[in-house]
């Protein structure tokens, strides 16, 4: 899938240090431990990878799941590459 690896690349150059994930099961993040494997999985560990990660996919138009888990201060991107 070429257009993951953009993807990839266009995150890394604009947060280097960013958490991203191919394949990764979804129900190692999941209250109920379901959900198969999501074809990125991003991470941000600052208000700045956030921003950067949300302007990569949102200037691709790849869809995206933001949630906030309670207990943690950071924001988890989902994003199946699959629903484009």
């Amino acid at each position: 899938m070429e257009h993951i690896k953009d993807c990839i690349a266009a995150l890394r150059e604009a947060a280097p240090e960013i958490d991203i994930a191919e394949n990764e099961l979804m129900r190692r993040h999941t209250t109920f431990a379901i959900g198969g494997p999501a074809d990125l999985f991003v991470q941000p560990k600052t208000r700045r990878e956030l921003t950067a990660a949300l302007a990569v996919l949102r200037e691709r138009n790849i869809p995206f799941l933001r949630r906030r888990h309670s207990g943690q201060s950071g924001r988890r991107c989902l994003h199946e590459c699959g629903c484009v």
